[in-house]
Parts: C-alpha cells; structure tokens; sequence
C-alpha cells in the first residue's frame, strides 16, 4: 500500500510515496513475530496521520491550513477515529460524502496512481525492494509542470462527470 499526494508545487512526498508496509514495520513491537503479517487498522491509520502524514506534509507543504486532505473509500478511514484524526490535524479536507468512487477519476491523484499502475503493467521484478525502487524512480519522474496542469483540470472534470449523467470519465 502507498500513500502519497499531490501538490502545485509537485508531488508529496518529494522524493518517494510512502510505502506502508515499512512503516508498518517500523511500529512493530520488539518480541513480535516479525513473519505475522500487520494490518493497517483504523488505530494504526490514525497514528499514521498523526505522525507521518501531518508531519511530513508540514515539512514539505508548510502551513497545514493550506493543504486540503483527500484519502480514499477503504473502511478503516471512514471511522470515527480516523475521521476525527483527520479532522484535528488538517482543517480543509474534502468530505468523504463528496468523492464518491465513480468520481475518483477526477482527483489528481488517482491519476498519478493509474499512471503508475501502467508503467509498473508488463514488468517482472525479483523482489518486493526491486519493485519499490522502480516505484521510486517513476514517482521522481512526474513533474511539477504536469502536477499543476491535472489540478488544473479538476473543474473541467467534474462539469464531463455532470455532462455525463454522474458517470465515470473514458478519458485521462
């Protein structure tokens, strides 16, 4: 799992998204056994907010009043937990009732994940580190320039969702 973000000044994290099967790793507790798999609950999910995502997005995107937060339909963000998390450490956010999935084509991000998902498509890789890193290396290849001409789009977008009936968009 990756969590990440777009930005006008270009991707968030700069450098890489973040790979949360590592940082899951990174809170196990000493003594744990380190085959049994962690899954990414709803308390850990607050953590992460917390103490990565806000942390990070402070540092990289400065004042946090400016960055509106966006994550994704999955169950575990939609408790109240979570969402109260979300809502203490970012004040604009869009509101899980507003991006309903049908819509998801139209948040930059998703697009950022589909080109991902494509340039991965096709390719072989000896190991989960292998596979990483040319996650890593396409994320640094997406510009700024093409970051700030997809949120560009978003209105655009959403008057083809209303022309279309509420319908999912064909084109990227």
């Amino acid at each position: 799992m990756l969590c990440g973000g777009i930005s006008y000044r270009g991707l968030f994290l700069k450098h890489s998204p973040i790979f949360v099967d590592d940082w899951l790793e990174s809170i196990r507790s000493e003594g744990d056994d380190c085959h049994k798999k962690m899954y990414f609950t709803s308390e850990r999910y607050a953590k992460f907010i917390r103490t990565i995502v806000a942390q990070i997005a402070a540092n990289e995107l400065g004042d946090l009043q400016n960055v509106i937060f966006q994550d994704d339909q999955d169950r575990k963000q939609r408790t109240q937990m979570a969402l109260n998390t979300v809502k203490h450490v970012f004040i604009n956010r869009i509101e899980p009732k507003d991006y309903a999935a049908k819509l998801a084509d139209v948040w930059p991000i998703e697009n950022i994940w589909g080109m991902l998902k494509e340039k991965l498509r096709g390719h072989e890789y000896s190991d989960i580190a292998q596979l990483k890193n040319y996650i890593k290396n396409e994320w640094k290849k997406i510009c700024v320039s093409l970051c700030q001409r997809m949120i560009d789009k978003i209105p655009a977008r959403l008057k083809l969702v209303i022309d279309q009936s509420g319908n999912q968009i064909k084109e990227h």
